[in-house]
């Protein structure tokens, strides 16, 4: 039998924390996962229909209303399957950002196109940052479904705002790198503060310190 795969777990943790519908469920992880594994709101159905075939999960056909729904549970066997997944290492963490592969290109276009891919970037990044605040302060008023759950939440959004933070910060300063060149044609002074950064880089890793733009 094919193993399960991580959008399964994703949703078995959902029902082990609250039954809900395939509606409901599927809000849920838009609202928890869409930073972070976006995929498992496409792979729903299918991964759901998996799990109550291998009976981790059981689907009860309920009525609200004239309007039926399909109410889905964690069973015993599936707390155990996600107590097992939760023991296994992790794969290691793939970042997917379609704006840097542009960056890495840059130089086949023109600055305005790479500076609109920098300010996308840097766009982005605080959008993810207004939807971190609105559920800090959803958190900080008791106006979420499980307040129960704040710890893990807070390690999660703790995560998301030092990454996306990150991003603010380097697309500020590439744009101000990028402001300062005539073209992104390889021209002497940008080359030479590239060879500087990279001379400094390696200094400091040889130190064991991070090294900075």
């Amino acid at each position: 039998m094919k193993p399960l795969g991580t959008t399964a777990y994703a949703i078995l943790g959902l029902i082990a924390v609250q039954e809900g519908s395939a509606y409901e469920l599927v809000q849920r992880m838009d609202s928890n996962y869409r930073f972070f594994w976006p995929r498992a709101q496409s792979h729903f159905y299918a991964e759901a229909k998996a799990l109550v075939a291998r009976r981790l999960a059981a689907a009860a056909n309920e009525a609200t209303g004239k309007r039926p729904r399909t109410v889905y549970r964690i069973t015993d066997a599936g707390r155990e399957a996600l107590a097992a997944w939760l023991q296994t290492p992790a794969a290691a963490p793939a970042a997917e950002i379609e704006g840097l592969l542009r960056v890495a290109y840059a130089d086949f276009g023109t600055k305005e196109q790479l500076l609109a891919q920098v300010r996308a970037i840097g766009g982005h990044a605080r959008a993810v940052l207004e939807v971190g605040d609105a559920i800090a302060r959803a958190y900080a008023q008791g106006a979420v479904e499980l307040p129960k759950r704040a710890h893990t939440a807070h390690l999660l959004w703790q995560f998301l705002r030092l990454q996306h933070e990150a991003h603010v910060r380097w697309a500020e300063w590439a744009e101000g790198e990028v402001a300062a060149w005539t073209s992104t044609r390889p021209g002497r002074a940008a080359l030479d503060q590239a060879k500087k950064f990279f001379a400094e880089a390696a200094r400091q890793a040889s130190r064991g310190r991070p090294a900075r733009a």
